[in-house]
């Protein structure tokens, strides 16, 4: 369908849908690390996401994500109702300060929203009343709704929810569990589980070389040793995609100590059963930091970095001479990291320093 837009040249609506954007900058050195719904438009309504509450950079508890719905009326945009959420955010510190995005989705005659302990509101999208509230069998108060909800041709509700061991430091112990949870027409709640949907991962995970061994590897037999792989589960802002069919659902697994063992995830519907999988594993290559492209497989440009312990340049790759040796879980490896994009899956490269830390989700 073709629709002509208008011309950018006037601000007819200025919403405030987030108040606390200079606290979140200034926690986190001017950057504003937070996800946001997008706009759910209805003719000429409109359903945002819209945070209350008070900032605590250390307790997402102190802030409450709303859905309102907006009207065009008199030519202005205005509230017509608000539902204040029990939904709540991780911790933001072991997630590298990002924070999770609160997204609901527009169906038919409802809103579906995410709440707390991995449910999920159904709203009257007229006056904004609760028609229903669904839960699923495994879940409780330390599972969270871990991404966008969309919803297929048919009216159904597809999102993904995981259940920690302790929500207030999710990498201390292994996930208990995680599902694609499935909301029907019918209100039928069916779920499967991230073991389920990836049958036979990756049970030795690779480490990683640190700064200190520049340039990589430092040998050519080098090994930067294993790691403990944990559960494959869905990685968190990830929404899962339906084709234009309705048979196949997509989504991304990781596991969840270890971002770079990692698969696409094709799921059959309506039957949520594994349909295939495959790896990001030796995907990418870094081109042995050939910017001019013209090593066979260069994706990235040549990355620059100065280091305190010896004052020089390095480039933070490969030792051209051992570029078909490099450490496979470093260098050519697609990672399920937080996007900066929302429902965006990035392949990182891991020659693309990303800091000191690595940012895990």
């Amino acid at each position: 369908m073709t629709v002509s837009g208008q011309n950018l040249t006037n601000i007819i609506a200025d919403i405030t849908y987030d108040p606390f954007v200079p606290q979140e900058q200034a926690a986190n050195g001017g950057e504003l690390l937070a996800h946001y719904q997008a706009p759910l438009l209805d003719g000429s309504d409109a359903y945002m996401e819209v945070e209350t509450g008070t900032y605590d950079p250390n307790d997402p508890s102190t802030r409450t994500w709303n859905e309102q719905k907006f009207t065009w009326s008199g030519g202005q945009l205005v509230s017509v109702w608000n539902f204040a959420s029990d939904w709540q955010s991780l911790k933001l510190a072991p997630l590298g300060g990002w924070e999770p995005v609160f997204h609901g989705v527009l169906s038919g005659s409802y809103v579906y929203v995410p709440g707390a302990g991995g449910s999920v509101s159904q709203l009257n999208k007229s006056n904004g009343s609760v028609v229903n509230q669904f839960r699923f069998q495994g879940s409780n108060n330390n599972t969270y709704v871990n991404g966008p909800l969309v919803a297929d041709g048919s009216g159904n509700i597809y999102y993904n929810a995981i259940r920690y061991a302790d929500p207030n430091n999710i990498y201390g112990d292994d996930v208990v569990n995680s599902w694609l949870v499935k909301i029907a027409t019918d209100g039928t709640v069916t779920t499967a589980t991230y073991a389920s949907l990836v049958p036979n991962p990756v049970t030795t995970c690779l480490g990683t070389f640190g700064t200190d061994t520049l340039p990589w590897p430092p040998s050519a037999t080098a090994n930067p040793g294993t790691v403990t792989c944990g559960s494959q589960r869905p990685g968190i802002n990830v929404a899962p995609v339906i084709s234009p069919d309705g048979n196949t659902l997509y989504t991304v697994s990781r596991t969840h100590f270890s971002s770079r063992n990692a698969y696409l995830v094709a799921v059959n519907l309506p039957s949520l059963t594994p349909k295939w999988k495959s790896s990001f594993l030796g995907l990418l290559n870094d081109g042995c930091n050939n910017d001019a492209g013209t090593f066979p497989g260069s994706v990235l440009p040549a990355i620059l970095y100065a280091f305190e312990n010896s004052g020089s340049q390095y480039i933070a790759g490969t030792r051209e001479p051992e570029c078909e040796k490099v450490d496979e879980a470093r260098v050519n490896t697609g990672k399920i990291v937080v996007p900066e994009k929302l429902q965006k899956v990035i392949l990182v490269p891991e020659n693309q320093i990303e800091g000191e830390d690595e940012v895990r989700v």
